[in-house]
């Protein structure tokens, strides 16, 4: 559904009239908006408490119609794949997979010289790591999460140009829909606990994210190095223990494509390293081209 004049005024006149943004929120995918599309929209007119005007129309108009392209359900991990699946002369192995929610377990994701340079090449650039503030939409120290981290943007050298249209691939995502790898390490007694990777949408802060890149959808978390004892992923809805392995990856989706909900299903946390560090890298996937 195409955003027009005739529905930012509708939205507007609901919010003044006191609606609930999320009735109005139900009542535009109803009609055929992507569940992101009217939530930023909604919370952004709601948020305005001033009087619309037609100038006002039409830079949101120009604001939420832009990047609004969701993916399609074919865009998503297949529902059946192979034991072993060849990308770029690499033989990733499939050793587990779930398939409601979909989490799958790989092996082999990437090589072992990867994963040391990958470590090698952050090592400079490690810093505390921070999450975005729901309320805010600002990227802030946690409590819940003690790493270190760092970034990188898509194909920003030889090595992730590579790694990159791998992960792509293999995701069966479009490349500009993937956000720039993380790096996290975490020391002995770091951890990360339970929490989502997509954004609330009921949360002021996430407006603008979801209108600029849309809902995040799916997660590759990979193993740069194996660890001695603890800093397992974990999924507590799920009951399962992902162990740290050298160039081993598991892949999540939390997003229904059809239905546009969000899976509580994905909650997972990064238990705490009992022995040694853990060094991972984490690709987001987004519903529509990322744009930072």
């Amino acid at each position: 559904m195409k955003l027009t004049f005739d529905w930012i005024d509708w939205i507007k006149t609901n919010i003044d009239a006191g609606c609930l943004p999320e009735d109005l929120i139900n009542k535009m995918i109803q009609n055929g908006f992507s569940f992101d599309l009217a939530c930023a929209v909604v919370t952004h007119i709601a948020q305005d408490k001033q009087s619309l005007t037609k100038q006002d129309a039409s830079k949101i108009l120009e604001k939420f119609s832009l990047n609004t392209k969701t993916t399609s359900t074919e865009q998503i991990l297949p529902k059946e794949i192979s034991n072993q699946i060849h990308i770029q002369q690499q033989q990733i192995k499939v050793a587990m997979k779930l398939d409601d929610p979909k989490v799958v377990l790989f092996h082999d994701v990437l090589t072992a010289q990867e994963c040391d340079e990958i470590i090698l090449l952050s090592q400079e650039k490690m810093q505390r790591s921070r999450v975005v503030d729901p309320h805010t939409g600002q990227h802030v120290l946690n409590p819940n999460r003690t790493s270190e981290g760092t970034y990188f943007k898509v194909c920003e050298n030889e090595l992730f140009t590579r790694v990159d249209h791998r992960l792509a691939e293999l995701m069966n995502v479009p490349l500009e829909h993937g956000e720039g790898c993380q790096i996290l390490k975490y020391g002995i007694g770091g951890e990360y606990r339970p929490h989502f990777d997509y954004f609330d949408p009921n949360k002021k802060g996430t407006a603008e994210t979801l209108a600029r890149s849309g809902q995040r959808i799916s997660t590759l978390i990979m193993y740069l190095n194996d660890v001695e004892e603890g800093g397992a992923t974990y999924f507590p809805e799920l009951g399962i223990h992902v162990m740290p392995v050298k160039g081993s990856a598991v892949y999540f989706e939390y997003y229904n494509t059809e239905t546009k909900t969000l899976d509580p299903r994905s909650l997972h946390a990064g238990m705490p390293v009992v022995k040694g560090e853990k060094w991972i890298m984490t690709k987001w996937v987004r519903d529509q081209q990322y744009s930072t």
